[in-house]
């Protein structure tokens, strides 16, 4: 749900800047990602309170209920797998050419759209899979892995975009963090595409 969306970008940046002072190869080194934990904390104070005066949740809650007596009433097509195929297909062909153009440009929106691709695939796969479990599962998981790689790639380009507009860290220290954060972006994106080609 769209409405959702600029919480969800609030918790995950919290745990991309702490994850970042954690990892092995760490974008933020532990002092800065605690002043940048601070300020997204802040954020997220802010986006969850605007959430609260527009009742986002509830109404996102309602929604949801809506959908989802929907959802009840669908009826499966005839014809097992043979009969979703096409479909599976077509949206394979849409996430290939959604990441040759990742590929081909490296920008950081055509690796969102890619993201977007996937997870569209990713749903659908799931939906189907009780008709044909066994032969989907395989798919499902690299699906779901990369998923979690342009996920990441997603949340630090965000991050990015947050240390570039806040006054968080020192002007040195924030050069820093980007050029540290853009460095680890550039191995995720690999790293996907690497996944997404196999």
């Amino acid at each position: 749900c769209l409405m959702l969306a600029p919480l969800a970008d609030a918790e995950a940046l919290v745990g991309t800047a702490s994850g970042q002072a954690a990892s092995r190869h760490p974008g933020i080194d532990a002092a800065s990602a605690s002043a940048v934990r601070a300020a997204l904390r802040r954020q997220q104070a802010d986006a969850d309170r605007k959430a609260a005066f527009r009742r986002v949740r509830t109404r996102a809650a309602r929604l949801l209920a809506l959908e989802r007596s929907r959802v009840e009433r669908w009826a499966a097509p005839l014809g097992g797998f043979e009969s979703l195929a096409p479909g599976l297909a077509r949206s394979m062909r849409r996430t290939r050419r959604a990441m040759a153009r990742a590929d081909s440009c490296r920008r950081q929106e055509a690796f969102h759209t890619w993201r977007r691709r996937v997870k569209d695939l990713w749903f659908q796969v799931r939906l189907v899979e009780g008709c044909c479990p066994h032969r989907l599962l395989p798919m499902r998981r690299r699906l779901e892995r990369l998923d979690g790689l342009l996920g990441d790639y997603h949340n630090i380009v965000l991050l990015e975009a947050f240390l570039r507009e806040g006054s968080c860290l020192a002007r040195e220290d924030t050069a820093r963090c980007l050029r540290n954060l853009r460095q680890r972006r550039t191995r995720l994106g690999h790293r996907a595409l690497a996944l997404g080609t196999v």
